[in-house]
């Protein structure tokens, strides 16, 4: 009947099922269709009421599977929502998992180590391949009931690099089976789980990260007024429409969750029952002009995979890759720059021979393809800005002796690692543009934080515009000194390659853009930019910092 309602209405009906397990009950009839520790005991969750499948036990495969075509036959819905598709974070050791993995590998399942270190990559890759057979069987059973039937589920993956390499989904793997792209993103805390409201950027670079992996697909954030964390009473009102019109102006659009199993006017809170009202009746309004949107941006944030698997954390005091992003994003926010994501997706010089800049933060793990493609895009004139780690590992996380990209960077890594995090500066060198507008002629040193790698410039061209400073400790106030600021480490290293531009940080300056936000910082970062591009800037603005522009397209006429 409420299908039928919803149909006459002119409403598609999308239903939501879950398959992350159940209670004592239901698991105790038949416990081995369940997921198990290593020491035998299953596998659970969420202070151990539910049980937990895996990917290869019959809960998780042939019940799910039995589940969906019972449902789709009885009842006309549009499509299927399968909630949280992530069948147990870590490894398991039921008898189909022994079994399968040891007739795939012929390898036992490894015990007793640390899921994340090398032990296990064989697992995770194994996991991996099983969690896409579950994806694809869901998706081939829907369709079989008509290609307009739908199936989609939030997949974390952007900054969430511990429940993408534990789960073995993410969003590279997960856009081919979805026939739209959703992602979690509320305000109250999923991007980082020690924040709380501050962060309103999130929502929007999750929707350009989206578009990027899949520009085809329509991308959906997924908020609540009533959030995630605190799920009885609202998220801020003010800070959810920030939140909301961020998203629309980046293309994308929402799907408003409440997880109390409350209908939203009749919640405990119903303060933001309709908030989302003006914003669907914007999207209805201007449909001719925002659908089939995508992000636009001569300013391209490359986007590495294997660097947030090795790096990315979800404590950002631990974090040295997804911070850097969200450093570079406050940078681009502040100036009015509409940036897009490139992602190491099928990568090639062609994705980014039409930008303006390439940006590489802390960008740790390249490929020869990947680099041989950045050296053509800048010797072509392309400007790139990196920094830190960049290039010093391959794709498979195997240490270089050196940067992969000294060449163009200038400089040469001697190995040594300095903690900059305190009393740290940077001795001016030279008064070159990337510091213009600082006041350089009354200053001898710019703050400095985070870590610093030690580097010697190789290239007599390029210039080392500031250097490492050893620290200079605030107490006692009378050895608050040292005889020698001077070191012959550069900090900053700019020159020209080929017939583009190049800046090079050793330090970590876009992370710190954002965690501390110094104007040092964020303006040698953005002059950085501004020197390196080969075009003027798309957008000019008289607008604050506190204004923040996005820019789309149309997907089927870019230009």
């Amino acid at each position: 009947e409420l299908t039928k309602k919803c149909h006459a209405n002119n409403i598609n009906v999308i239903v939501r099922v879950d398959f992350r397990g159940v209670e004592k009950e239901r698991y105790e009839r038949r416990p081995d269709w369940f997921g198990k520790n290593e020491d035998g005991s299953p596998l659970t969750g969420w202070n151990d009421i539910i049980y937990r499948p895996c990917y290869t036990s019959y809960y998780g495969k042939e019940y799910a599977q039995e589940y969906i075509r019972r449902l789709m036959t009885a009842y006309d819905v549009d499509g299927i929502w399968e909630n949280c598709v992530i069948f147990g974070y870590g490894p398991c050791y039921c008898e189909s998992c022994k079994q399968q993995y040891k007739e795939d590998t012929a390898l036992e399942i490894p015990i007793g180590e640390d899921y994340n270190s090398d032990q296990f990559s064989t697992y995770r890759q194994w996991k991996s391949a099983y969690a896409k057979m579950h994806m694809k069987s869901m998706k081939d059973i829907i369709k079989s009931f008509g290609e307009d039937k739908v199936y989609v589920s939030e997949i974390f993956g952007m900054y969430h690099a511990s429940i993408a390499k534990s789960s073995g989904i993410d969003l590279y793997d997960a856009k081919e089976s979805f026939d739209f792209l959703v992602s979690p993103t509320f305000i109250d805390g999923c991007a980082q789980e020690d924040k709380k409201y501050d962060n309103y950027d999130y929502a929007a670079s999750c929707i350009r990260f989206l578009s990027s992996i899949a520009p085809d697909k329509q991308c959906v954030a997924l908020t609540g007024g009533n959030g995630t964390k605190w799920r009885y009473v609202i998220a801020p009102q003010q800070e959810s429409k920030i939140w909301m019109w961020k998203v629309i102006s980046a293309g994308g659009n929402i799907w408003n969750n409440y997880f109390n199993g409350q209908f939203p006017g009749k919640a405990v809170d119903r303060r933001n029952a309709s908030i989302e009202k003006e914003f669907f009746q914007y999207m209805k309004d201007n449909e001719a002009w925002i659908d089939n949107q995508i992000p636009y941006g001569k300013v391209g944030i490359f986007y590495s995979r294997e660097t947030r698997d090795m790096l990315c954390r979800n404590d950002e005091k631990e974090d040295e890759y997804g911070v850097f992003i969200k450093g570079i994003e406050r940078v681009m926010a502040e100036h009015h720059i509409p940036c897009i994501f490139i992602p190491n997706l099928e990568f090639t010089y062609e994705t980014i021979k039409d930008l303006n800049v390439l940006l590489l933060p802390n960008t740790a793990c390249m490929s020869n393809e990947e680099m041989d493609a950045i050296r053509r895009f800048v010797k072509e004139g392309g400007g790139l800005i990196a920094s830190h780690m960049t290039s010093l590992y391959d794709e498979h996380g195997q240490r270089r002796s050196d940067f992969g990209l000294k060449d163009i960077f200038g400089c040469s890594f001697t190995g040594v690692v300095k903690d900059t995090e305190y009393d740290s500066y940077q001795k001016v060198r030279c008064n070159h543009p990337i510091l213009k507008d600082m006041d350089i002629e009354n200053t001898e040193m710019i703050i400095n934080e985070g870590k610093t790698l030690l580097c010697n410039k190789t290239n007599e061209s390029y210039e080392g515009i500031c250097t490492y400073v050893p620290p200079i400790y605030n107490q006692p106030p009378e050895f608050a000194w040292i005889p020698n600021e001077l070191t012959d480490y550069p900090t900053i290293v700019a020159g020209s390659y080929g017939k583009g531009r190049v800046v090079y940080f050793a330090n970590q300056t876009e992370k710190t853009c954002y965690t501390n936000g110094h104007e040092d910082l964020i303006n040698s970062y953005f002059n950085g930019i501004d020197w390196a591009r080969r075009e003027p800037f798309d957008l000019t603005t008289d607008a604050p910092d506190s204004v923040h522009i996005h820019v789309t397209c149309n997907k089927d006429n870019p230009n």
